[in-house]
C-alpha cells in the first residue's frame, strides 16, 4: 500500500499574488490627486481623451486575460511572474521620466505608465479575485474593506469644480509677487472670459501648507475669505484669507488646484499691468 503524502494537495503554484498586491496598493496610492505623478496624469486623461481611454481598457483587459490563461499552465509556470514585473518596472521607469522634469520627461513618463498602469491592474485583478476567492471569510471581508477604503479615498479626493468648493466672484485686480518681497498690482483684461477660464479649474483637498513665496506668482482674490496663489512653478492652491493682498501671509491653505501648471501663465498673460 503506497504511503500517503501530506503535500500532495499542497497548492504549489507560484505565490505571485505576493507582488501583485503590493503593486496594486501603490499603483492605487500612485493616482491620488495630491501627489504629482505620471499616474495622475493619465487619470486626469481618461476621461477626456478617447484614444487614452481605449488603449488603456484594451491594455487592461488584454493584460488580464493573459494573466488567467498564464495561471492556467502546467508547465512554465514561473511565467505568471512576468506581466507583474513587467509593470512594475514600466511604472517605475514611468515616474523617474515623470520626476525629470520637462517635455521629454512628461511625454515619457506618461507614455510608460499608459501601459504599466493597466498592465498592472489587469493582471493584478486576474491574480487577486481566484486567490481570495480561494481563501476564508476573513480574507475576502479583509479585502472588501481595502477595497472600500480605497473607493472612498478616490471619492474624498476626486477633483470638483471650483465654483462648487468657492464662491467665485469676477476677477479685477490681482497682485504680482517675488521672492524678494516686490510686488506690483495687475488688471484683467476681460473678467468675464478670466472668470470662464476660472470655471473649469478642478481643486483636490491640500493637505500641507505650502511656502507660498518660494518663487514669483500671482495672488488673486476670489470672493470674501478666500485668495487664490498660482505660482511661476506651477503650483497652485487656494487658501482661506480675508485680509489685503498686499499684506497676504499664507492664509490657511484648503483647497489644491489639480491639473492645471498653466494657470500662472493664464494669469499674467490676460492681464496688465497697473500704473500706481
Amino acid at each position: 500500500m503506497a504511503l500517503h503524502d501530506s503535500s500532495s494537495g499542497a497548492d504549489t503554484r507560484p505565490k505571485v499574488w505576493m507582488l501583485s498586491l503590493p503593486l496594486l496598493l501603490v499603483g492605487l496610492a500612485l493616482l491620488l490627486p495630491g501627489l504629482d505623478t505620471a499616474a495622475q496624469e493619465l487619470a486626469a486623461s481618461f476621461f477626456q481623451d478617447g484614444v487614452i481611454f481605449v488603449l488603456v481598457m484594451a491594455v487592461l483587459l488584454g493584460s488580464g486575460v493573459i494573466q488567467l490563461e498564464l495561471g492556467r499552465l502546467t508547465r512554465f509556470r514561473r511565467a505568471v511572474w512576468v506581466l507583474p514585473w513587467i509593470s512594475a518596472v514600466l511604472m517605475l521607469l514611468g515616474e523617474l521620466f515623470w520626476q525629470s522634469g520637462g517635455w521629454g520627461g512628461r511625454i515619457g513618463g506618461i507614455m510608460l505608465v499608459t501601459f504599466g498602469f493597466p498592465i498592472m491592474l489587469g493582471s493584478g485583478i486576474a491574480v487577486l479575485i481566484p486567490f481570495l476567492f480561494a481563501r476564508g471569510r476573513l480574507v475576502r471581508m479583509t479585502a472588501a474593506a481595502i477595497a472600500a477604503g480605497l473607493i472612498l479615498l478616490g471619492v474624498i479626493f476626486w477633483p470638483s469644480p471650483l465654483n462648487s468648493r468657492v464662491e467665485l466672484s469676477a476677477p479685477s485686480r490681482m497682485l504680482y509677487f517675488e521672492p524678494d518681497g516686490e510686488f506690483g498690482w495687475l488688471q484683467a483684461r476681460d473678467p468675464a472670459e478670466l472668470m470662464q477660464q476660472l470655471e473649469r479649474v478642478r481643486v483636490t483637498p491640500c493637505l500641507s501648507q505650502p511656502v507660498w513665496n518660494e518663487v514669483r506668482g500671482v495672488l488673486l482674490p476670489l470672493s470674501d475669505g478666500w485668495m487664490l496663489v498660482a505660482r511661476y512653478d506651477g503650483s497652485s492652491w487656494i487658501c482661506e484669507y480675508a485680509g489685503e493682498p498686499e499684506k497676504f501671509d499664507g492664509g490657511i491653505a484648503r483647497w489644491k488646484i489639480f491639473d492645471y501648471s498653466a494657470l500662472y501663465g493664464l494669469l499674467r498673460t490676460s492681464s496688465m499691468w497697473v500704473e500706481e
